[in-house]
Order: structure tokens, then C-alpha cells, then sequence
């Protein structure tokens, strides 16, 4: 069951995967000593500053991250900025990240006082205080939520000299109101977020993508591009989002040359996690071989498997339409939680009814030897991925009021991700490819239709794709444990660890 006996082809894959998490961690390194990081704090807000190597005094963009995001979503258009030239500021709003002051979940009035503009107004004053910073030239990037805040912002501020609304949700503008407004939408981006920036080219003077109008020093150039092959969650990562921002800016500037090849330090955060992926096989097959019982086939077949997946799909989102589910101090994850919580319910009422749960299958799934060996893997899981993109694309570092949070989150999510592992792995032959598919499917187009159709937060159909790619993900690392252990209840906690820790530290904290 173990599996301990590789082959030479697989012992040399694990090698070379070693010296590919070496080589993305030295050459992530290499990439980011190109620019100076200065990490700051501006009362409660966090910030950290990418500016130029060359010594002097830089045009500033001040960059604004959107709901549910963090200062490190930012990072690859702030090195991008900072490797050609500009000083990059980075913070995160309220609520996100590192910040522990509450969100302000009226966040869209327009109000110069609101704490989320106040924010902004904060580390704008700040930023023209650095030594590396030309305080005569200061622009504002926002991006989806930031995209109105910037905006808003720069209306009431003539002295910052460009905005860049990237997934605008706001168009409320005119000809050189905010100065020289660069508009920014994926190709694939809903058609809500589509109207919103071709109604803010219209009102800024425009007509057609991918066309400059307007005088830039007169502050009234305004510009669409449709950048190609993206949708909301991926726009502020693309090549064309970089190059446009760039010369949009060096247009504003009057500087020449400047743009150059994108920041390429994804490319090396892909390398790693494809390596660490690699190496969590060896490992689960040293931490689980030949230490757990293989638990017996479930008695399911198709017509059960439908029951508890596609009933639960079915019921929760109307469930949720009437009962309260404001109970964690999360805006948004208060759903999810809500919505995996009564879907795993009903999955073990269904189960029990069925006849294929009981008392001690429970006990064998969640017994302290699964437990721990879902913590050993987590732990792996959060030294390499985990701090990679602590350092690089999101925040997963929790401030302590937010640990608490994640308790309550994974003991929620707990009986939903141990009884779909359950009914995913332990299916007879010639049904194990159909039955996480099933499982799967079922919830993601369950969490769609309840955004779509039943009132779910808007916000959450926005993450659909990357919750689609984690459930990619979720099926590898369950097959691999089962693969191993033959126990589903360490995958379950895996996963229920996972999903708990990434929605509490990526949903704004609620007041």
C-alpha cells in the first residue's frame, strides 16, 4: 500500500524536482533584488514601497487592490512599474491583508471620508514623503473595488496626474475627470464588468478600444483596452495589462523607452509549486504508507452518488436565501462557510439514510492518526506554497483576530469535505474517475446558481475560476492521500484545513 519501491524514472522526477525548487527560489530571489522593498506602516495600514535601484526621486503610482484581495495581488504590476523606472506603493485597504480595521461594508458611497478612501488619502500623503518619490508626479492604479476608490480620489485631488481603472466598476467620469484615465477589462470578464468600462470611455470622450483620445496634457487622454485571454481574477497578471500600464504612464510622464518585457517572477512561483506538487507524492508515501487501514468500498453506486451530491446542490442555495448566515465576521466567506456547512449536512443525513455512514466509519475518518497526518501535509503545503505566495501573490499569513476565524471555518467545513472525500474515493472499480467529477460539478454549479440566481454576495461568482482551479487541485492531493493511506477522512481534513485558511485570510474582516 505504501508504494516505497520507485523506479528510476520517478526517483530522478523527485530529484529534479528538488533542484527546481532550489532554482525558482534563487531566481524569485535574483528578479525581485532588481528593485528596492521597503516595507512601512501608515497608522493601521500595511505597506510596502517597490521603487527603483537608481538612486533619485521617481514619478509614484499608488496602488489600490480590490474586495477580497490583498497588497501582494498587486505585486506583479507594482515590480513591473518598479523595474521600469516608476516607485511602486502598495497597501492593504481595510479589512484585507495585514489590516485589522474593520471593512466598511458601505464602502461605495462617495464619501471623501470613508475609511477605505481615507486609506488611500493616507498612503498617497505618505508615499509623496519618500525620499524616492517626485511629489509633483503621482498617479493611481486601482483594480475591480480599488478601480472607484482610485478614481473617485484622483476627481477630487487635480494634483495626481493619471488614473488606471483595471476591471473598473465605476464610470462615473468626464473628459479629464480623473485626469488621463487609462481603462483596463478582460476579454472574458462578465458582461456587467464589460458595460462598466465602455460606459466610462463614453463618458471620458471615447468610442472604440484600443484607441487614445484626448490631450494628455491637457489631462483629458483617455483610452479601453480589451486585454486578450483573461477574466477578472487574472487581468492584473497578463503581459498586456503590464505593457499597456507602462506606456500609458510613460505617455503621461513624457518619458521614452521604458517599457520592457513583463515582470517575469510568476514564471518562477510557477516553477516551484509545480515542484512542490511534485514532491507531495514521496512525501504522502513516507508520512501514510502502511499506517491506516484501507477503508471498505462504499456501498454507493451512481443513483446514491446523485442523491447526496445533487440533492444538497439543490437545496442549500434556497435554504440560504432565508436563513441567516451572518454569524463569522467575514464578508463574503460568511456564505461559503454557511454553504459548504448545510451542504455537508445534508450529504451525512443523506448518507446515514442510505445506509453507507455510521458512528464508526466517523471515528476511523476523524481519528487523531488521520488528524495528524492531515497536519503534516498541511504544514508542508504552507511552508512551500504557502510562503511562496505570502511573498508573491496573496496574503495567507493571518493577523491573530483572523485565527480564531479559521477554527470556526474549518470545524464548519469539516463534515461536508470528509463525506465528499468519502463518496469520491472509496467508489468500486470503474467509478473513480466519475464520482469526483460528479461531487465536484455538483458544487460549483450549485455556488453559481445561488450567485447567479438566488441573491449569493456577487462577488463570490467572480472567484467561480479560481475556485474551479482549487478543486482541481483538491481532486489531485485526495487521489494521491487515498492513493497512500486508503483512508479519505485525511484528505477530508486536508482540505477542510485548506479551504478554511484561504477563506480566512482572504475575506474582508466585518466590523
Amino acid at each position: 500500500m505504501g508504494e516505497r519501491r520507485w523506479s528510476g524514472s520517478r526517483i530522478m522526477l523527485y530529484l529534479l524536482a528538488c533542484i527546481g525548487l532550489a532554482v525558482g527560489g534563487y531566481q524569485l530571489r535574483q528578479t525581485e533584488q532588481q528593485v528596492q522593498r521597503l516595507p512601512a506602516r501608515v497608522g493601521d495600514v500595511p505597506v510596502v514601497v517597490l521603487a527603483p535601484r537608481a538612486a533619485g526621486a521617481h514619478p509614484a503610482i499608488v496602488l489600490a487592490h480590490g474586495y477580497a484581495a490583498c497588497k501582494q495581488y498587486m505585486y506583479t504590476l507594482a515590480y513591473a512599474l518598479a523595474q521600469h523606472g516608476y516607485t511602486a506603493v502598495v497597501f492593504d485597504f481595510s479589512g484585507h491583508g495585514q489590516n485589522p480595521t474593520p471593512f466598511d461594508s458601505d464602502w461605495q458611497r462617495q464619501s471623501a471620508d470613508s475609511p477605505l478612501a481615507a486609506d488611500l488619502a493616507a498612503v498617497v500623503a505618505y508615499a509623496r514623503t519618500l525620499p524616492q518619490v517626485d511629489a509633483t508626479r503621482v498617479a493611481l492604479l486601482g483594480y475591480s473595488m480599488g478601480s472607484a476608490i482610485a478614481s473617485r480620489y484622483a476627481q477630487a485631488h487635480d494634483d495626481i496626474a493619471a488614473t488606471v481603472a483595471v476591471s473598473t466598476i465605476y464610470s462615473d467620469v468626464s473628459p479629464g475627470s480623473p485626469r488621463n484615465l487609462l481603462l483596463l477589462t478582460g476579454a472574458w470578464e462578465f458582461t456587467r464588468l464589460h458595460d462598466a468600462a465602455w460606459r466610462a470611455l463614453a463618458a471620458a470622450g471615447g468610442s472604440a478600444a484600443g484607441r487614445t483620445y484626448g490631450d494628455f496634457a491637457a489631462g483629458t487622454a483617455s483610452r479601453l483596452v480589451l486585454v486578450p485571454g483573461v477574466e477578472h481574477s487574472a487581468i492584473p497578471f497578463s503581459g498586456v495589462t503590464q505593457r499597456e500600464v507602462v506606456s500609458w504612464l510613460d505617455a503621461v510622464f513624457g518619458r521614452a523607452g521604458t517599457a520592457g518585457p513583463p515582470d517575469r517572477r510568476l514564471l518562477w512561483v510557477g516553477l516551484i509549486a509545480l515542484c512542490a506538487l511534485v514532491l507531495f507524492a514521496p512525501l504522502a508515501a513516507l508520512l501514510l504508507g502502511d499506517r491506516y487501514e484501507r477503508e471498505e468500498p462504499s456501498p454507493l453506486e451512481i443513483g446514491g452518488v446523485l442523491l447526496v451530491t445533487v440533492v444538497p446542490a439543490a437545496v442549500v442555495p434556497l435554504l440560504l436565501r432565508v436563513l441567516p448566515y451572518q454569524f463569522i465576521p467575514l464578508l463574503g466567506g460568511d456564505y461559503i462557510a454557511a454553504f459548504v456547512f448545510l451542504q455537508g449536512v445534508f450529504m451525512i443525513a443523506l448518507l446515514l439514510v442510505l445506509g453507507a455512514w455510521s458512528g464508526e466509519r466517523m471515528g476511523r475518518l476523524l481519528s487523531l492518526g488521520t488528524a495528524l497526518g492531515a497536519l503534516a501535509l498541511f504544514i508542508y503545503l504552507g511552508a512551500t506554497l504557502g510562503l511562496t505566495a505570502q511573498h508573491t501573490l496573496l496574503n495567507v499569513w493571518p493577523i491573530p483576530r483572523r485565527l480564531g476565524i479559521i477554527g470556526v471555518v474549518c470545524a464548519l467545513m469539516l463534515p461536508y469535505f470528509v463525506a465528499s472525500e468519502y463518496v469520491s474515493r472509496t467508489s468500486y472499480p470503474g467509478y473513480n474517475q466519475l464520482f469526483p467529477l460528479i461531487v465536484k460539478g455538483a458544487f460549483l454549479l450549485s455556488l453559481a446558481g445561488a450567485v447567479w440566481w438566488l441573491g449569493a454576495p456577487y462577488v463570490l461568482l467572480l472567484m467561480v475560476p479560481a475556485l474551479a482551479l482549487f478543486a482541481v487541485l483538491s481532486e489531485w492531493l485526495g487521489r494521491v492521500i487515498y492513493r497512500f493511506s486508503g483512508n479519505p477522512g485525511i484528505s477530508g481534513i486536508l482540505l477542510a484545513l485548506l479551504y478554511a485558511w484561504t477563506i480566512g485570510t482572504l475575506f474582508p474582516l466585518a466590523a
